[in-house]
């Protein structure tokens, strides 16, 4: 890093590290913290020399001897053959920056306002003499024309020496990634006390003291990344810390970004990438989530997430870390054409979906979103267990507002064709447009997956909705309960409702109802649904064996039914005689009180309930 040569830069600078300057290593071989910065009256050192010392001191003379990792903690990349063996070695280009600590308090070392002094190696090698001159200024608003600017040294004060750096901060900005290109990252701090500081005006002054033994302040890794499409190298990489953790500058803030350039991909290949990362402490025992989003050749984003070693990340340690990436999920507004999707997708809020999805992507509704279909067609594949996910999957509250014709069929076999929210959420259909949802096999047209748990369904409008569920699955409502391994997982929905004018044909598949419950596996594994409630427009069910056309099918346990006076119609059908109730219980199974409300007309012809307003 160059030299700082604009006054109002440095002041900057400056101004922001001593707020932040100075490291307890013996506390946390990683963070930079605690030390205030002789920036207020009351912290300006005083101006009495200590006993035997010359006033107004302002130039010292300094050789400290240095090497690298007296404990063992230093820079651990060999940059020529990757063994991470401990070859880090002084070169006579090396600067050190030097602030003198007093106590709490903490001066740093400058040629003039504008410029720090730095200390330099007197010879190349594991070990040297750091020499230079050095004087510190207590105060940046100071006169630095008074004596009385200056601090002196004496015995036992302590100095900081920051390596490799012409500013005293540690800036991880402006990788590119590439292993020869971490020396410039390599970061390291030492701590040395004061022995001696002596001297006369006249011949000038001297100070000595203890033995810097330099230690690193990150980490170093190669990340090797994979799950990039062939050909399609890393453009750029942001890494961020969950628990924000990671440092841009002597600062937990931010992320840390590193951008390639053709010459660094070319050199590390396709999926490689060297960083200088600095992560905060962690308690025992405690992990982070460290996210990487990465920008491919392509200018598609992809991520991933791992998490890191209980305690974290050790200084002056070399991680070579493999990491699968994903395409990152697209959140899209406005109006968008699913052909030109080929990758998932987070639909956001206000978007409207219209064309035909021809990749076999996931498709999201983001949670809190409404949106609009309008001529949408999405017919999911079935092919092995590839695929597995809904035609539309909502992540939480969500509202579909429906015109013109749509189709949306689920992709694996146990998905629907669309999955509202989890528990506690409200999926919501409305509009004038039309519906039609189904899935690829044993999942209902809206509704959780086998085994799954969603929240609300509400069906409102002037809507026209046509709802197929698959084998065991309702048509609207729970799927069935599925048996994995040893274990059983029992499906469930919340409340249905349906009202306005809203038109909705809704079938079961083989053991399931219209509208309610899929399948269960016994009377100790039931599926279930909450409420019904039929509260306007015209509404037919029909339910596969031995279930209710409204309500429950094969041990299952359903809510109340409630059907008021604001219908236009409702007419269920059962099949067979296993079911009691056209509308209410199937076979092996329960449901709540089923109300009519008085004023209806309600008629029975052998398996088919029509209840209509007179």
């Amino acid at each position: 890093m160059n030299p700082l040569s604009m006054t109002t830069t440095m002041k900057k600078i400056t101004t922001n590290f001593l707020r932040t300057a100075g490291l307890s290593l013996a506390a946390a071989a990683v963070a930079l913290c605690g030390m205030t910065a002789c920036t207020n009256d009351d912290n300006i050192i005083a101006d009495e020399p200590a006993t035997g010392q010359p006033a107004a001191v302002t130039t010292y003379q300094v050789s400290i001897p240095a090497s690298f990792g007296g404990d063992g903690t230093t820079r651990a990349v060999d940059y020529n053959s990757e063994t991470g063996g401990l070859d880090a070695t002084f070169t006579t280009a090396d600067n050190i920056v030097v602030y003198l600590n007093k106590g709490a308090k903490s001066c740093y070392s400058t040629e003039s306002k504008d410029v720090f002094s730095k200390l330099h190696p007197d010879q190349a090698g594991k070990s040297a003499n750091l020499t230079g001159t050095m004087k510190f200024v207590k105060n940046y608003e100071l006169d630095t024309s008074e004596p009385s600017a200056w601090a002196t040294l004496e015995v036992n004060d302590q100095l900081t020496l920051y390596y490799n750096t012409a500013n005293g901060v540690f800036d991880y900005s402006g990788q590119t990634g590439t292993l020869a290109g971490l020396s410039g990252y390599d970061f390291a701090e030492a701590k040395v006390t004061v022995e001696s500081a002596t001297g006369t005006p006249t011949d000038g002054y001297t100070a000595t003291t203890t033995k810097a033994q330099f230690k690193n302040v990150q980490s170093m890794f190669r990340l090797n990344f994979s799950g990039l499409p062939t050909g399609v190298g890393v453009k750029s990489v942001t890494v961020s810390s969950a628990g924000g953790k990671l440092y841009t500058g002597n600062v937990t803030t931010g992320d840390v970004s590193v951008t390639l350039d053709d010459a660094a991909r070319t050199a590390n290949g396709e999926g490689v990438v060297y960083a200088a990362l600095r992560f905060d402490a962690l308690g025992s025992g405690e992990t982070d989530d460290v996210t990487f989003d990465v920008t491919g050749t392509d200018d598609v984003l992809y991520t991933a997430t791992k998490t890191s070693p209980s305690g974290g990340f050790a200084n002056g340690k070399y991680y070579k870390s493999s990491i699968a990436l994903a395409p990152a999920p697209t959140v899209l507004t406005g109006t968008v054409n699913l052909a030109s999707i080929t990758r998932d997708a987070t639909i956001g809020d206000g978007a409207t979906l219209t064309g035909t999805l021809s990749s076999n992507v996931k498709i999201t509704i983001a949670d809190d979103a409404a949106v609009t279909l309008d001529g949408v067609t999405i017919n999911g594949v079935y092919d092995g267990t590839s695929y597995a996910w809904a035609g539309l999957t909502c992540e939480g509250d969500a509202t579909i507002t429906l015109s013109g014709t749509n189709t949306v069929k689920g992709f694996y076999r146990s998905y629907p064709g669309i999955q509202p929210g989890p528990a506690g959420t409200t999926f919501t259909i409305q509009g004038s447009g039309s519906l039609a949802a189904s899935s690829n096999g044993g999942a209902p047209g809206i509704g959780p997956d086998a085994g799954g748990t969603c929240g609300n369904i509400v069906i409102q409008g002037s809507a026209t909705v046509t709802a197929k569920g698959g084998s065991n699955a309702a048509g609207i409502g729970s799927a069935a309960t599925v048996l994995y391994g040893s274990g059983y997982s029992a499906s469930v929905c919340g409340d249905i409702t349906i009202g306005g004018s809203a038109n909705v044909t809704a079938t079961g598949g083989q053991q399931a109802a219209g509208i309610g419950t899929g399948k269960g596996w016994n009377s100790s594994n039931k599926t279930k649904c909450g409420d019904i409630r039929i509260e306007g427009g015209t509404v037919t069910a029909t339910g596969g064996m031995g279930a209710a056309a409204i309500g429950s099918s094969w041990y299952s346990q359903c809510g109340t039914i409630t059907i008021t006076e604001g219908i236009t119609s409702v007419t269920a059908t059962k099949v067979g005689t296993e079911a009691t109730g056209i509308i209410g219980v199937g076979y092996s199974s329960t449901c709540g009180t089923v109300s009519i409300a008085p004023g209806l007309t309600d008629a029975t012809d052998g398996n088919t309930r029509t209840i209509t307003k007179p």
